[in-house]
């Protein structure tokens, strides 16, 4: 609860994309705070953060480590291996350019030592010497090597450097950057943090890495783990959730996503008025119109694949067969699957025969077995194809669809988004 005359505002209680105080659920069954200390011991490792999207990864590290006395910097941010060694530098408020000035009287050298922002290891290096005609002065620059420059940088001063986002790094670069850090990890701690897991491929296939790399994966979130955001946050405005009905509520509909959960519960005190904390403790309103909220979350976040997976994949001279749906709306097979999937209870790993049974429940006639699993097939290579940095936001395997990015799988349910027309060509 707050200080006297201090009063929380849902906007800090609740924070989606921000660090959450109030909110913050340390996971302590798997001990993955534990994980870290442990990590943090000792240096010699790259630690790589892994997980669904917004599972909670970033939250994670940054209690730990937080961004005041790191480095931090986003893969987006590193175009090439200076980028990474510029930055080192410039937290350090060191210098990797000296300037020097020679003067001399004829026949006689001048030798000028600069070592303002230069690590200690290397001023010697730093200075140079050299002659010129009486009452003349030359200036000379010299790059000081960055690598030579960052390494003794670190044996210096404990560092923690965080790179956000790693996957945005570029395959070629990562291959750089792990060779140049291997080298730094024996003074310093290192995190990458990246969406799929295959992102660090580079960097445990590189001669001598792999023993050095320190994996964590982040699980999705239970709905009791979800549940204890709506709790602590309702309990810090003064609000009173009966049988935790709006918190159970809202963990089911945020598929396993903490960012969901954060962002259903401050648009709920939003619109019931429950911005500030309370002296007096009242019972949470019941949500009268849940579609309708739902509706209004989920149109902010439209996934990018999504209009990919709605048209399909091309054809290929053969017309797609029409399916009519029950409510006499028609659509190819793939808009059928959206639609069943849609008016599926919420889950993100959807069984073959599950999906197949909906299909004949909203169609007038069920396709065949082998039509479903080829239009899966189909969905799940434009997925891949259009995955850019980060998973594939659906696969198809082990005869289960898996909707790895949750907020596909909560548009899905709650978007406005209207069946696929038909081709021309369609019989």
């Amino acid at each position: 609860m707050a200080p006297d005359n201090v009063f929380n505002t849902a906007d800090e209680v609740f924070t989606p994309g921000r660090e959450p105080l109030v909110t913050y659920n340390p996971r302590q069954e798997l001990d993955i705070e534990g994980e870290v200390h442990r990590f943090l011991r000792k240096p010699g490792y790259v630690l790589t953060v892994s997980g669904p999207s917004k599972s909670g990864k970033t939250v994670l590290v940054e209690k730990i480590i937080p961004r005041t006395g790191a480095i931090w910097m986003t893969g987006a941010e590193i175009k090439s291996i200076d980028d990474f060694l510029n930055r080192i530098i410039s937290h350090h408020q060191a210098v990797s350019e000296v300037t020097t000035e020679k003067a001399s009287s004829k026949g006689a050298g001048a030798k000028i030592g600069v070592s303002a922002g230069i690590p200690k290891a290397l001023q010697g290096s730093a200075e140079l010497s050299g002659s010129a005609q009486q009452g003349s002065r030359v200036s000379e620059k010299r790059t000081i090597d960055k690598v030579e420059t960052v390494k003794a940088l670190l044996e210096t001063h404990q560092t923690r450097i965080v790179v956000d986002d790693f996957h945005y790094v570029s395959d070629d670069l990562k291959i750089d950057l792990t060779r140049t850090i291997k080298e730094f990890i024996r003074f310093c701690f290192v995190v990458f943090i990246a969406v799929p897991q295959d992102a660090y491929d580079a960097v445990r296939l590189e001669t001598d890495m792999n023993s050095r790399v320190w994996q964590l994966e982040i699980p999705d979130w239970t709905s009791q783990e979800l549940l204890y955001i709506s709790r602590e946050g309702f309990k810090a405005l003064g609000l009173m959730d009966p049988q935790d009905e709006i918190g159970n509520g809202f963990a089911t509909e945020s598929l396993g996503a903490p960012f969901l959960m954060q962002r259903l519960c401050l648009e709920y005190c939003i619109d019931n008025g429950y911005e500030r904390e309370r002296y007096i403790k009242i019972n949470v309103a019941p949500l009268r119109d849940h579609q309708r909220f739902y509706s209004r979350v989920a149109k902010r976040h439209v996934p990018g694949v999504f209009d990919f997976l709605m048209k399909g994949p091309r054809t290929k001279g053969t017309a797609r067969v029409a399916r009519v749906l029950k409510s006499g709306e028609q659509t190819d097979i793939y808009g059928a699957i959206l639609y069943a999937v849609s008016n599926l209870p919420p889950r993100r790993d959807i069984p073959l025969r599950m999906l197949t049974l909906k299909l004949s429940d909203v169609l007038t006639e069920g396709p065949r077995l082998s039509n479903v699993t080829s239009a899966l097939g189909h969905l799940a290579d434009i997925a891949e194809k259009n995955r850019g940095t980060s998973d594939a936001t659906v696969a198809f395997k082990d005869d289960t669809l898996y909707l790895a990015d949750p907020f596909l799988a909560f548009y899905l349910r709650h978007g406005n988004w209207k069946l696929p027309s038909l081709p021309e060509d369609s019989i």
